[in-house]
C-alpha cells in the first residue's frame, strides 16, 4: 500500500508541474532584413593559366567591369649561406626560387582606375602604384618608376 500511495503522490507531482503554465518564449528579435539585389554575372573577357614543368608559370584574366590581373612567375636561382650548429659557416649552396612579377588593376567606387604593380622576389614584396602612399623624405620617382 505505500508503494501504491507513494507512486501516486509522485504521478500527481509531475502532473502538476507538468500542467503549470510555462511562461512563454519572447519572440526572437529579428534583425531588418536587407533587400536582395539582383547582380548581373561579369564576363569573363580573357583568361590565360599557363604552369610550365619547370615550375614557372604566366597567369592573368581580365573581366567585363574592368579588372585586370596579370602574374608571372619565373624562377631565379638565390645564393644561400649555411652554417652549422656552432654558427661555423658551411658552403655557400644555391636555392632555386620562384620569382612573382605583375600587376592588377580595378576601377574604384569613386571610379578612378587603380593600377598596382609588384614584384615578389627574395627580398619580399614590392608594390608600386600611383594610390600608394609614399613617406615623407622618400624619392617618388624612384617608388613609381612607372608615373
Amino acid at each position: 500500500m505505500r508503494k501504491l500511495i507513494g507512486f501516486l503522490s509522485l504521478i500527481t507531482v509531475i502532473t502538476h508541474i507538468k500542467g503549470a503554465p510555462m511562461p512563454k518564449p519572447q519572440d526572437e528579435i529579428q534583425q531588418p532584413q536587407q533587400p536582395q539585389q539582383a547582380t548581373t554575372p561579369i564576363p569573363i573577357l580573357s583568361q590565360t593559366d599557363i604552369v610550365n614543368p619547370d615550375g614557372s608559370f604566366q597567369f592573368g584574366y581580365e573581366t567585363g567591369n574592368g579588372i585586370k590581373v596579370d602574374t608571372v612567375g619565373t624562377l631565379k636561382k638565390v645564393p644561400v649561406e649555411r652554417f652549422d650548429d656552432d654558427g661555423n659557416k658551411l658552403r655557400d649552396s644555391e636555392e632555386q626560387i620562384t620569382v612573382h612579377t605583375g600587376s592588377f588593376s580595378y576601377v574604384s567606387p569613386e571610379g578612378i582606375m587603380i593600377t598596382l604593380n609588384f614584384v615578389a622576389d627574395e627580398n619580399g614584396f614590392h608594390p608600386e602604384g600611383a594610390h600608394i602612399p609614399v613617406w615623407p623624405g622618400t624619392n617618388p620617382a624612384k617608388q613609381n618608376p612607372a608615373s
